[in-house]
């Protein structure tokens, strides 16, 4: 191994010259991205890990500092980095997952670097002196070689103006953003998942993507034996950001309805239920969601599913006017019902969503026409309907054959009248008899009593063998009622009625 110091003045010391010539042949030829344009190897990358920063600082400055060399060196695309506690929660889950077979933390760190193949770690530390100063140091080391940075700080604060010029010296470079472009670190749990962009492979996670600000990127994250995540990738402006994304906890859940309600729901192209209905257990991240239901037209619409949340969606349709007009060929006392509900009198013209639709034309002493019609986006109907004489029933009544006792009634009351006029027309006839008696027989006054007392008792026998006659029709028709159709309709009770105010003779 190779050792050498540099000059006392700035404290810098150097190990390694073997570790400098590496950084400078893979600095010679850095991938370029832009939002037309991806690098798509990873062979030429440094795989870093960022140790948790040590030392009597402030926590705030702990976490400033740590921010800011995770965003320095997420700027470089010819590093992949990546953070202590990433591999912590690593190592953790591939032992979880039978992945790795080690007891000791260290060993298991040492077995999952070797196995992604991690060479360096860099850490920073602060060391109080005696005079008060504090020595900021900074190293980074592989199993070969290590290289350290020292500074001298009269207080804590000055760290933060030091830190990325620290780093550009220790990488050998430093990563410089254009003009209106901007840097993101890809990272996954669990890691060393591979990254497409626009289907195109880049990369295993933790990836270092550059582009234009602003630039949004469909990204997919695929991981063997876990569903692949779908995320947008918006690029910073002038800077760099860390991403990080599980691939293993990522579900929830989405309540789908629908106005009408009862539309067949498909999920990616996949027929899910109909709605309202639940979907438990769906992936985290986008998903296309597509709705079906007669006569609407089909409808797609894209959702985010958020892990561990439940996301409501309702979608309400709307389709296309159709136009529909009723005239029927005589409007007096027409009434018009759609769906069960009356809408107009004598005619009806009115622009209607799309649909089934039932309609009723209802005048008295005509037959209802009844019809079931689908209207067509955009179609155009015209009724005229041809009302015939018979029973009109209005939606919802029904008609029924009941005894129809009228006929009895009415010649029960013509028989009664018949029976008392010929009973009154016996009466005069008496009285004539009467009368013809006090004239001598052979005068012309006796026999025009006589002649006029004979017609009404034969006027009398005549109406009252009529309305003994008609007493017995009466009866007869009591017993023997014919039947008529009488219009019934339900009752507020459950129960039905009946309505005497329209039949059918």
């Amino acid at each position: 191994m190779i050792q050498m110091c540099c000059s006392k003045k700035t404290g810098i010391c150097l190990r390694g010259l073997t570790f400098i010539f590496i950084l400078v042949f893979c600095s010679a030829a850095p991938a370029v991205l832009s939002a037309q344009s991806f690098s798509g190897g990873q062979s030429a990358l440094v795989k870093i890990i960022l140790e948790p920063i040590e030392g009597n600082i402030s926590q705030s400055l702990k976490n400033d500092l740590q921010r800011s060399m995770l965003n320095f060196m997420s700027s470089s695309e010819r590093i992949s980095l990546y953070l202590h506690n990433e591999l912590v929660d690593q190592v953790s889950w591939e032992r979880n997952n039978g992945l790795l077979q080690c007891e000791m933390p260290d060993d298991c760190r040492a077995l999952l670097m070797r196995k992604y193949g991690i060479t360096q770690s860099l850490r920073l530390s602060f060391t109080p002196r005696k005079d008060g100063w504090l020595v900021m140091r900074l190293v980074m080391k592989s199993d070969k070689s290590e290289r350290e940075l020292l500074e001298s700080l009269p207080e804590e604060a000055a760290a933060m103006s030091l830190i990325e010029n620290m780093l550009a010296d220790m990488l050998g470079s430093r990563p410089v953003l254009s003009a209106g472009q901007g840097a993101l670190r890809v990272m996954s749990f669990p890691i060393n998942a591979k990254v497409f962009v626009n289907e195109r492979f880049l990369g295993y996670t933790p990836l270092h993507l550059r582009s234009i600000s602003g630039t949004r990127l469909e990204a997919r994250l695929s991981y063997d034996g876990l569903p692949d995540l779908k995320q947008n990738l918006v690029f910073p402006d002038n800077c760099a950001e860390s991403i990080s994304f599980d691939l293993e906890k990522k579900r929830g859940e989405v309540l789908i309805d629908s106005e009408p309600a009862g539309a067949t729901v498909f999920l990616d192209g996949k027929e899910a239920g109909t709605a309202p209905v639940v979907l438990r257990d769906i992936i985290a991240g986008e998903h296309r969601l597509k709705f079906h239901l007669p006569p609407f037209e089909d409808t797609e619409v894209v959702v985010e599913v958020l892990p561990d949340d439940l996301v409501r969606v309702k979608h309400m349709f709307q389709a296309e006017a159709g136009h529909l007009e009723i005239v029927p060929t005589s409007t007096k006392n027409v009434e018009i019902y759609l769906d069960g509900g009356k809408v107009a009198e004598g005619m009806y013209k009115a622009d209607l969503p799309a649909g089934v639709y039932e309609i009723a034309v209802v005048r008295p002493g005509y037959v209802t026409h009844t019809r079931k019609l689908r209207i067509q986006p955009g179609e155009r109907l015209k009724l005229e309907p041809e009302l015939e004489p018979g029973l009109s029933l209005k939606p919802g009544e029904k008609s029924e054959k009941k005894p129809d006792y009228r006929p009895g009634i009415f010649t029960g009351v013509a028989s009664v009248l018949a029976l008392g006029f010929g009973i009154f027309l016996e009466l005069e006839a008496q009285d004539h008899y009467a009368n013809a008696s006090r004239y001598v027989e052979v005068s012309s006054n006796y026999k025009n009593e006589r002649d006029e007392g004979f017609r009404t008792r034969v006027g009398g026998g005549v109406l009252m063998g009529l309305g003994a006659a008609g007493t017995l029709a009466s009866i007869a028709l009591f017993v023997w009622a014919p039947e008529k159709d009488v219009v019934v309709a339900p009752a507020t009770d459950g129960e039905s009625v009946s309505l005497l105010t329209r039949f059918r003779f």
